[in-house]
């Protein structure tokens, strides 16, 4: 998941399925960036020490899983630096039956020299992801004017395979191929490269072939740079269309390997379904679901009905957010997600006729994502 150090810890024969556990610090940020899923944003509300230390000690003996990934979010997390250095070198100092591993994203904003010389110094247990949109005038217009207030060289510098958490907005599609050639070739990996969660687009045909014109040039321009290996924005395993044995049905750990704990030591499926982002009256609706059912997370119509479903990643919060339904995508996303697939069956298609034209041999995987291709090609 993360390209850190996973820390050695004492052993024990359990399930190796990580589990993640994210620490909502501070309902606090010093940005308000337009596509902002969390609407409940405050300067009052902090986690105490005495609260994360409990919810770690908790999850570093207790559960069926071996290893933890711990994520700390906002708000903006960095914000709460003292809390969370503390609550680390507490951690670090002692013994835990987990192994374990620190995260956090950031905007990246407020890295003062004091901040900068602890992650220089754990940055081999520590791990911090930089939320950046692209090119200056991109990331300007989505997250607030804040692109030189970033250290664009320290996280490169320090975490050079952490990917970048890269949102697509709207307000700025026309320079979508841009922004990621931007990021690619100042050396940073891609991560995240998801359209903006929890809201519908206004005039979306029209930017709908904005998208499809963007996608078609980054298709372009990674077949005449093969230096930048599978770029994340096209990998889609195609062959899992072809082949649904082992297919699963959830598109993340909400309600299986994945825990929120908000600022008062609640806990929540995800960040979206959680007091920072949802309102008392849907936290009610979303909290009466039984999340260990796995048949609450099937949309029948797609699963029965789709071929590409084994491949199309959704959000459950977007769904609620744009159908009210966490299993039914809105026919925005529905779109997108068959856009963005098409676009990489083109990429990989081609790059695996230069692989046939070389060799006399396929693999079984080559010869599946070969009949997905054809067969996303022919999706209406």
């Amino acid at each position: 998941m993360h390209s850190i150090l996973i820390m050695n810890v004492k052993k024990k024969s359990i399930k190796q399925l990580p589990f993640d556990l994210t620490l909502v610090v501070t309902h606090n940020c010093n940005l308000s960036c337009v596509y902002c899923y969390e609407h409940n944003k405050t300067t009052a509300k902090r986690m105490s020490l005495e609260i994360a230390k409990e919810t770690l000690s908790k999850y570093l003996t207790e559960g069926d899983y071996e290893e933890v990934h711990i994520s700390f979010i906002g708000g903006e997390p960095l914000l709460e630096f003292a809390l969370i250095r503390e609550l680390c070198e507490w951690v670090w100092m002692n013994t835990w039956n987990k192994k374990y591993i620190f995260f956090a994203t950031t905007n990246g904003t407020i890295m003062t020299r004091e901040m900068k010389d602890w992650f220089v110094l754990n940055k081999r247990r520590f791990s911090l992801c930089l939320s950046l949109d692209g090119r200056k005038e991109t990331h300007d217009i989505n997250r607030c004017n804040s692109f030189d207030k970033i250290d664009l060289d320290f996280f490169l510098t320090n975490w050079p395979d952490q990917p970048i958490k890269m949102t697509i907005s709207d307000k700025n599609l026309q320079h979508l191929a841009d922004d990621v050639i931007f990021i690619q070739e100042y050396g940073f990996k891609i991560g995240g490269c998801n359209f903006v969660e929890g809201v519908l687009m206004e005039d979306f045909d029209t930017k709908f072939e904005i998208i499809a014109e963007q996608l078609k040039l980054l298709v372009d321009y990674y077949l005449n740079h093969p230096e930048f290996d599978d770029p994340r924005i096209f990998a889609y395993p195609l062959a899992a269309c072809e082949n649904r044995e082992n297919e699963s049905r959830k598109r993340c750990g909400t309600g299986d390997n994945m825990v929120v704990v908000d600022i008062d030591g609640k806990k929540y499926p995800c960040t979206f379904f959680s007091p920072v982002s949802m309102s008392e009256q849907q936290l009610e609706e979303i909290l009466s679901l039984d999340f260990s059912d796995p048949n609450l997370f099937i949309d029948k119509r797609c699963f029965s009905e789709c071929y590409i479903y084994p491949v199309c990643y959704g959000c459950y919060g977007d769904n609620y957010c744009t159908t009210g339904k966490i299993t039914c995508r809105s026919e925005q996303k529905c779109m997108l997600n068959k856009l963005k697939i098409r676009a990489s069956a083109q990429y990989h298609g081609q790059r695996l006729l230069k692989k046939l034209q070389s060799s006399d041999s396929i693999l079984e995987k080559d010869a599946l994502t070969i009949n997905a291709i054809l067969k996303i090609n022919q999706l209406t």
